[in-house]
């Protein structure tokens, strides 16, 4: 009796791993929608939180997980990319205004979701038979 109850408590405690492994299996489903960001500056940082900020209104977001990256040049500013699955979507220098910086991360947002959405559709339609389906 003691090792059926055993059993059956080790069964109820797997069930939700299994169905998680079932459910699960596919990364892109479980790691949606992830924006990082690496960025030094306060600009970069105001940058990054308006875009997330608008990139969470957009229809289908969790599909993507993008990286926005600020790279500072010692003469001339920053500039800020938009980067998904190792492909630029958007890059600009970055500006000294808070209010262009705002206009052009809504910019930013309209023109990455584009792009990202375009390389998906193209990652579904291409089938080669000597190519991985993610392209390594």
């Amino acid at each position: 009796m003691k090792q059926l109850a055993s059993t059956v408590l080790l069964a109820l405690a797997l069930s939700p791993i299994a169905a998680h492994a079932q459910v699960g299996s596919d990364p892109m489903v479980e790691y949606g929608g992830i924006v990082s960001r690496q960025v030094t500056t306060s600009l970069g940082q105001l940058f990054h939180s308006k875009f997330v900020e608008l990139w969470n209104t957009k229809e289908g977001f969790d599909k993507f997980n993008i990286l926005v990256k600020e790279r500072p040049y010692p003469r001339g500013g920053s500039e800020v990319l938009v980067i998904s699955d190792d492909v630029i979507l958007f890059r600009r220098g970055l500006p000294r205004d808070w209010r262009t910086i705002l206009s052009m991360s809504a910019e930013a947002v309209e023109i990455a979701f584009a792009r990202a959405s375009e390389i998906e559709v193209d990652r579904l339609l291409f089938k080669d038979p000597d190519l991985a389906q993610t392209g390594w």
